[in-house]
């Protein structure tokens, strides 16, 4: 090391700074892909339920549930979607599946996501 270098270290702390900032931001974009991929599995949840209380002699609304649940069970174990309430309504012809959960955000100031999603489905016939 020269004499002459006054400033030695500065830039560290600049690099430190930009790492932090940029970790926020990644943390920010993870929150925000794994918010999508719970949205995506409460939807399939809900569009498999509702196809598995449709089919004819089987379906009812004990087997929309329990396929919503398993489907929740294989995509999303764990506290991904926790709180989650399930529900099936039999329409006569028609199968509604219901799916609800509020995703959390990961960091303070991030809002939390109330997502619902449902579908429906037609009776089979014999």
């Amino acid at each position: 090391m020269s004499g002459g270098d006054d400033q030695a270290g500065f830039a560290t702390t600049e690099y430190v700074l930009a790492a932090g900032l940029a970790l926020v931001f990644f943390t920010l974009l993870a929150n925000l892909v794994v918010m999508q991929y719970a949205r995506g599995v409460l939807r399939a949840a809900a569009d498999e339920g509702a196809r598995r209380g449709a089919v004819y002699l089987v379906g009812d609304v004990a087997a929309c549930e329990e396929a919503m649940r398993r489907v929740l069970d294989d995509l999303a174990g764990g506290p991904l979607i926790s709180g989650v309430e399930l529900g099936c309504v039999d329409a006569g012809r028609v199968v509604r599946a219901r799916a609800e959960a509020v995703l959390r955000g990961w960091l303070p100031g991030v809002p939390d996501l109330a997502v619902r999603m449902e579908s429906a489905a037609t009776r089979e016939s014999p």
